[in-house]
């Protein structure tokens, strides 16, 4: 179990920006920022080849006097790009088969973030969203070669990874979709 707090003030935090007017990013000195918050990290043995694991980071931010040079006074405002929670729960699960140790290989995750806000004026936000992930690895005999099927994003979550706004709308870079593979690797 890891469990961390934190209190944190910035002192001329650079923040960047796209304008509409020039469709160009401007950076500003945000004036001060703080950030105060809590990290968990947690793994368990549950059971002979059973762990199950999960974390956790709660925030609480806000700009503290920040007028950028657009005109926009962002003064507590919760910090851009920056979710006020975000969590994750995982299980790994690992067997013997026959003579060959720890040949068979499950893992299971998920992770959520909350909202956060492209922009310092927090008008622009992505909703919280989750994703669901897998693996199944069979590594036999000696344990130089390991054969994988493995997925991300199960779910398929539409999310977006960035934003730019302007003229009253918005340009996305989505996340992936979901994915599948396989795979072997090799011990040389």
């Amino acid at each position: 179990l890891n469990v961390a707090l934190f209190d944190m003030k910035y002192k001329n935090l650079q923040v960047t920006q796209t304008s509409a007017a020039c469709l160009c990013n401007i950076t500003d000195n945000a004036a001060d920022a703080k950030i105060q918050g809590i990290e968990a990290e947690a793994t368990v043995a549950v059971a002979t080849g059973l762990t199950l694991s999960g974390g956790l980071t709660l925030l609480d931010t806000k700009y503290i006097a920040f007028i950028d040079s657009l005109g926009n006074d962002n003064s507590g405002n919760f910090l851009q790009r920056t979710p006020k929670a975000q969590w994750n729960v995982a299980a790994d699960f690992v067997t013997d088969i026959g003579d060959w140790s720890d040949a068979l290989r499950f893992n299971v995750n998920y992770s959520h973030q909350a909202r956060l806000f492209w922009a310092p004026d927090n008008l622009q936000r992505e909703g919280g969203y989750g994703q669901l992930g897998s693996r199944v690895s069979f590594t036999p005999g000696n344990g130089n070669i390991t054969f994988s099927l493995w997925g991300r994003n199960l779910t398929n979550t539409l999310y977006r990874t960035n934003i730019i706004a302007f003229f009253g709308d918005e340009v996305s870079r989505l996340g992936a979709p979901r994915q599948y593979g396989a795979e072997v690797s090799v011990k040389f």
